[in-house]
């Protein structure tokens, strides 16, 4: 498996390298070994991750429900139905939150 500089995974996903040093702090991503010039180097898995983690920030996942479902996911006693139940609560918020921008919006027309 090859492996790719911080720059190079930054330019692949989108993400500063101070969004991904930061995600490694809060141990979403990890780094597979370091050069040695002392650069971090990071493999596949790491594209993976920062796009899931980009991919559900967009769904306005927070970083520690992202964290919740990576650690779900690499877990061997984790189910589908729990990482289920947290998208199902993350959908039931969306819907209460469209549905008070809505009643907002009427109230607004009706002034």
């Amino acid at each position: 498996m090859k492996k790719i500089t911080i720059g190079k995974l930054a330019q692949l996903t989108a993400v500063s390298a101070d969004t991904l040093r930061y995600y490694e702090k809060m141990n979403l991503i990890s780094v597979e070994s370091r050069s040695a010039g002392g650069y971090r180097l990071y493999n596949e898995e790491a594209i993976r991750r920062v796009r899931f983690i980009r991919g559900a920030k967009a769904l306005n996942f927070t970083l520690d429900e992202i964290k919740q479902l990576l650690l779900l996911k690499s877990s061997d006693k984790s189910t589908c139905a729990q990482i289920l139940k947290h998208t199902e609560g993350k959908i039931k918020e969306a819907e209460t939150r469209i549905a008070e921008l809505a009643a907002r919006c009427l109230r607004c027309l009706y002034r």
